[in-house]
């Protein structure tokens, strides 16, 4: 390959999904996040699987990503899902992959791999590498972003599940998801993971590729609606918002509000909290709702409004993979925030000076937010602190700057016929 596209390359984005949009466009996406640092730095085709009929939703996508300089849908077609999820168990691959197979995203990327107009392609989630595996011939330079170690993930999802059965599920996943990083991952000329962590467990386990770290990115507007908050008002507004169907996450948060908040309220008895934790039901929902001070709330069109409504965040999790988005966009949106050691792991954050580090989530803990809520001063400079942190390493358009320096070394390797990506590397490039 020549070199006509190092210096500003042309990228084919390949999404699963419209990014939010179809969603009402209110949440927090990494990928929607990776698009607008990508679009600002370089030229960009975004590539969607749509759900269903697309009518709006290109028009959406362009007017959220006006640098972007086309937006295509990637038509699906129906039938045949449930076979395929069943041939996919038998042979021990992750079932979600039914959901490509059963699409016409195979053409699409193959016109994509023959285009002579895109320099670079990159897939936004891992699944891509299925389908990229049937193609037959050369292919583009290949980036794929991994997000998360997702055979840990589901290894550690299983020891806390409560449920034989359950356990037994996610083991299962685990395994599928462990042949699934065997076996595709190498493919990619590199793989983008948000946490060195998660690349530090491929690599001790063997997998064969390319690994880089790049932070999880956050959208611009997650600045541009940061609200001052004096952190003066008696009545402290505490936030819990996180996977609730996640049972590192659950347990955490119901260890906070039942072991921790009571002595909060009994120190600052105006406190609220709000935890946001939409489809919760059943006995979980009764005993949340029973906890003074505490008030559940649900879907909202635009997530950031949950955030401007309260000063301070609570990420109470127990373990998980990645980066933790949520505790990001909290400190995006100016809250002071207090965080498990688990929930702040690989993000460069200090405790103490970005946030609170809480060690127990127990009546201790409840000492120590206690202390941060009644010192406006104290909770202002974390807040200001953690902004600012986050705003150098985790916005959109500072981390763009870092995709274009991994597109322009992977279409220099390609050039001189390298890497040999059959090894695997014992390296995390940052």
């Amino acid at each position: 390959m020549g070199l006509r596209g190092i210096g500003s390359p042309t990228i084919a984005f390949v999404a699963l999904n419209p990014l939010g949009i179809d969603r009402g466009g209110g949440s927090a996406c990494a990928s929607a996040a990776i698009l607008e640092g990508i679009s600002a730095v370089t030229t960009v085709d975004l590539f969607y699987l749509a759900p269903g009929p697309s009518a709006g939703i290109d028009d959406a996508l362009r007017l959220r990503f006006p640098s972007v300089r086309n937006v295509h849908a990637i038509r699906g077609r129906p039938g045949g899902r449930h076979l395929t999820r069943l041939a996919f168990a038998l042979r021990g691959l992750p079932l979600t992959l039914a959901r490509l197979v059963s699409s016409g995203a195979l053409a699409t990327l193959r016109s994509l791999h023959t285009n002579p107009e895109i320099d670079v392609v990159h897939y936004d989630f891992m699944s891509w590498l299925f389908l990229h595996s049937r193609l037959r011939g050369p292919t583009k330079p290949l980036i794929c972003t991994g997000h998360d170690a997702f055979s840990l993930a589901y290894r550690r999802k299983a020891e806390f599940q409560s449920g034989a059965l359950l356990a037994a599920r996610d083991r299962l996943a685990a395994s599928a998801f462990a042949r699934f990083e065997r076996r595709y991952l190498g493919l990619a000329d590199a793989m983008h993971f948000v946490a060195a962590g998660d690349i530090a467990y491929l690599v001790g386990r063997g997998v064969r590729g390319r690994f880089v770290q790049i932070n999880m990115p956050i959208e611009a507007r997650w600045f541009e609606t940061n609200a001052q908050r004096e952190f003066s008002n008696p009545t402290h507004r505490f936030l819990l918002s996180g996977p609730f169907d996640q049972p590192w996450y659950s347990n955490g948060a119901q260890s906070f509000l039942e072991a921790t908040w009571p002595s909060v309220v009994a120190r600052h008895p105006a406190a609220r909290c709000e935890v946001h934790c939409p489809g919760i039901e059943g006995a979980l929902r009764a005993k949340f709702e029973s906890i003074p001070g505490v008030t559940l709330t649900g879907w909202v069109d635009d997530y950031r409004e949950v955030f401007r409504r309260n000063d301070f965040f609570v990420h109470p999790l127990l373990t998980g993979t990645g980066q933790k988005n949520r505790l990001a966009v909290a400190l995006a949106q100016g809250l002071c925030c207090f965080a498990t050691r688990a929930a702040a792991a690989d993000m460069g954050l200090n405790a103490g000076n970005d946030f609170v580090l809480l060690d127990q989530l127990d009546a201790r803990a409840a000492g120590t937010i206690s202390d941060v809520a009644g010192n406006a001063a104290v909770a202002r400079t974390l807040a200001e602190r953690g902004t600012r942190h986050v705003l150098s390493n985790f916005a959109a358009l500072s981390v763009g700057p870092r995709f274009l320096e991994l597109y322009r070394s992977t279409l220099s390797c390609r050039s001189s016929d390298q890497p040999d990506r059959s090894r695997p590397r014992a390296a995390v490039e940052k």
